[in-house]
């Protein structure tokens, strides 16, 4: 898949977005989209992996290139910033 969208907005392959916290502030690339499935209740979700391109923690920038994976209801809340979009 190359976007999900939910009721917040739309994730797609290659958009970037940033911590929206003061400290430890990462910037995310989404790498890849999950196909979407259903729990118990019936609420669907969607897991977005993303690469941590950028980390600022204590005025110290590094470029961990490290995978981190969260649902898209979680990237599309406000604990998170589009910074770049693509389409």
């Amino acid at each position: 898949m190359d976007h999900y969208t939910t009721a917040r907005g739309t994730v797609r392959v290659g958009q970037l977005y940033r911590d929206a916290r003061r400290t430890n502030v990462r910037t995310l690339r989404v790498e890849a989209i999950g196909r979407p499935w259903n729990d118990w209740k019936g609420v669907t979700h969607c897991s977005i992996d993303c690469l941590v391109i950028e980390q600022v923690a204590d005025g110290v920038r590094t470029e961990p290139r490290r995978p981190t994976s969260m649902r898209a209801t979680r990237l599309l809340s406000a604990e998170f910033v589009l910074v770049e979009e693509v389409s």
